[in-house]
């Protein structure tokens, strides 16, 4: 037979290891919600800053014909990344029919004229199914300047990068191969 504080020990002895695992247990869950949570703000972080780099690309284009005394090249039908004097290393190429964005990628639809970003983490997906799209658009015509940077022409075209439509990019994704 044995002792009865040996099997009382023995209870203990378990309990903590019990109690050590769902402690190791909840803490890793933390600390790995944490992290994914710092990996959606690094992600929305980066994007905003190549979709940033994308538009003033765009501007820089349109400024420097304008300072030239040149017309604006036709801008809309150009893939940004081609303006940028880098690559990001998230751009992962031009896609062409209903291919879906690979997560985590910068793709230029060449279709569409779309530059789409698919995002890879869960904690920031909207409800266009994680994809953000953005397009040149030219804003007019022709713009009158007042300033000493008019074009020998007087006119100068205006570009921007600016979101595809809600509805546009509803359509897209339904096409998708998701």
């Amino acid at each position: 037979m044995s002792h009865p504080d040996y099997a009382q020990d023995k209870q203990i002895s378990r309990l903590r290891i019990v109690v050590t695992l769902v402690l190791s247990l909840l803490g890793g869950s933390v600390a790995w919600m944490m992290l994914e949570r710092a990996s959606a703000v690094l992600e929305q972080r980066t994007v905003a800053a190549i979709r940033g780099s994308l538009a003033d690309s765009v501007l820089a284009e349109v400024a420097e014909a304008m300072a030239a005394g040149k017309p604006a090249p036709d801008l809309h039908a150009l893939n940004p990344f081609t303006l940028l004097n880098w690559q990001p290393e998230q751009y992962c190429g031009e896609l062409q029919g209903n291919a879906a964005p690979q997560p985590g990628c910068w793709h230029y639809l060449t279709d569409r004229k779309w530059v789409v970003y698919r995002l890879q983490t869960r904690w920031i997906t909207p409800e266009e199914g994680g994809i953000l799209a953005l397009e040149i658009r030219r804003l007019g015509a022709e713009v009158l300047n007042s300033s000493h940077n008019v074009p020998r022409n007087g006119t100068a075209a205006v570009y921007e990068m600016d979101d595809v439509s809600a509805e546009e990019l509803r359509r897209y994704i339904r096409r998708l191969e998701l």
